[in-house]
Parts: C-alpha cells; sequence; structure tokens
C-alpha cells in the first residue's frame, strides 16, 4: 500500500524499499508518541507532521535527481517549515 503512495516518485529497487521505510517509520512514530502522550510541549503536533513530511517529500524529490514526477525541474523558491531553501517547478 505504501509503495502505491509513494509511486510518484518513480523510485525502485533498494530505493523504494528505503522510501516506505522511511515513511513508514515517520508514521509509527509520530502515531505512537502521540498515543502515549508524549508530546507535551503545547507546539503543535500537526505542525510537526507537516514538516517531517515535507522534508520526507524533498529527499524523495532528491533521489530522483532533483526531478517531480513530471519530469519537472525544481528551481528555488521559497524557505520550507525546516528553513531549508524549497525548491519549485520550471517548466
Amino acid at each position: 500500500m505504501l509503495g502505491a503512495v509513494l509511486a510518484g516518485y518513480e523510485l525502485t529497487g533498494d530505493d523504494m524499499v528505503h522510501a516506505i521505510r522511511s515513511l513508514r517509520v515517520l508514521l509509527f512514530g509520530l502515531v505512537s508518541l502521540e498515543a502515549a502522550g508524549g508530546f507535551g510541549l503545547p507546539q503543535s503536533v500537526d505542525e510537526t507532521f507537516t514538516r517531517l513530511i515535507d522534508g520526507l517529500h524533498l529527499s524523495l524529490v532528491e533521489l530522483r535527481g532533483g526531478q517531480t514526477a513530471a519530469g519537472k525541474q525544481r528551481e528555488s523558491r521559497h524557505v520550507n517549515a525546516f528553513g531549508i531553501r524549497e525548491q519549485g517547478l520550471r517548466d
């Protein structure tokens, strides 16, 4: 099922295995900590989740050589939630 979720990245072999594992760890860790009351600070857990997904997305796009599934090259756009310069799309 997670392979289908990640299909748009067009990863294969070991890259797909590691991508699936990364997503599983991200989801399992966040859900487990939240269920156990592990987020006692006032900052939004939803914001943490968004930042994690943003970071994973950037990593997976980078595995594809900096191109999106649509084959568009990335270009600098703005800084994401981690303070990393995000990449936009260039036609």
